[in-house]
Order: C-alpha cells, then structure tokens, then sequence
C-alpha cells in the first residue's frame, strides 16, 4: 500500500488495532497542521506543538485498541480534539484563563486556552448560567471536561452521539446570541 493511497478511518483504525505504526504516521501527518496552528495561536511553541501531538497520537492508539471504541467522528477530527484537550489542561495548569472567542470556519464560540484577563471568563459564565442548565452541563463537558459526544450522549440519558452533536449546536447557537446581544467583540480583547 503506497503511502499516497487514502486509506478510510476504518481501514486506519483496522491498521491501529493490528498494531501497525505507519498509521499513527499518516494521522501525524493529516493532522499536524491543523493542531500546530492551534496551539501557537494559542501561547505555544513549536517544542509544545511535538509533544502534544505525540500524546495526542499516543491516547488516540490506546483507545483505538480497546473492543469497546467507537468512532463518532472522522479519526483526524478525534486526534484533534485530544490535542487540544491535553493543551487545555496543560494551560489550565500553568494558570492561564481559559477565554471565549470565535471559531474562524462558522463564527461559533469555544474556548481556548490564553493567558488574558479573567473578565472574558466571567461574561461567558454570565451567558452561561442563561442558557439553561442542560446546555450549561453539555457545554461544560464538552469544553471544560473534553468528554467525547457518545459520553456525554450517556451521562445525560440522550438518545445518541448525533443527538448530543445537535444539542451542542443549538446550545452554541443560543450561547451565541446572548453574547452577540449584549457584548462587542472589542469586550475580549
């Protein structure tokens, strides 16, 4: 198989499970931009970049092996939100805020990891508390706590990870409006 072939996230994941490294090394390669550019947008180093990619790539394989796994996203798009977790928790260990901006591709909020004043933090808690306390919960565990849509689909008795997706969106989108409502986008920075 030439390594230019491109191999489904299934046939990566049966590559995984028969314990063979050249697919860890096609996921470093499709998701290493993506996740670079995360983390030096957000207060990281090239060094960072390495390392958490690794672990990324590291957790992504332990997983991947256990019968019980189940894919409910594209695999690059699992690997990239382990990275980013593990970059949320090396921030929030270092004692850097965790703030609200947009994301670039849909205008959607998120919160990354910047050491800025915690007045950012405390206008999206102030949303947050509005939008109820199922979204408040299903955000908080997925932003806050990096639980994967088929657990949170469990932890909060919803029917699926599809279900747990569309929920998230229409929390966002609320979210959404209540800051866009009362807050300029001069208020976070």
């Amino acid at each position: 198989m030439s390594e230019k072939t491109l191999l489904t996230d299934q046939e990566l994941l049966d590559m995984i499970r028969h314990g063979k490294q050249s697919a860890l090394i096609r996921l470093h390669k499709q998701c290493y931009d993506g996740i670079r550019n995360h983390i030096l947008r957000n207060n990281g180093s090239e060094i960072d970049v390495d390392d958490v990619i690794q672990d990324a790539l590291v957790i992504t394989w332990q997983k991947a092996i256990k019968p019980d796994f189940v894919l409910s996203a594209k695999l690059s798009t699992y690997v990239h939100s382990v990275a980013k977790f593990i970059w949320m928790n090396k921030m929030r260990k270092e004692g850097k805020e965790i703030m609200f901006e947009e994301m670039p591709e849909g205008g959607m909020p998120m919160w990354t990891e910047r050491n800025q004043s915690s007045m950012d933090m405390k206008i999206v808690r102030a949303c947050l508390d509005e939008i109820g306390e199922t979204c408040k919960t299903l955000l908080g565990l997925f932003y806050f706590d990096g639980y994967g849509m088929d657990k949170i689909a469990q932890m909060m008795d919803l029917a699926n990870a599809d279900t747990a997706k569309s929920k998230k969106y229409q929390c966002l989108k609320k979210l959404e409006t209540i800051i866009k409502s009362r807050y300029r986008k001069e208020d976070f920075i």
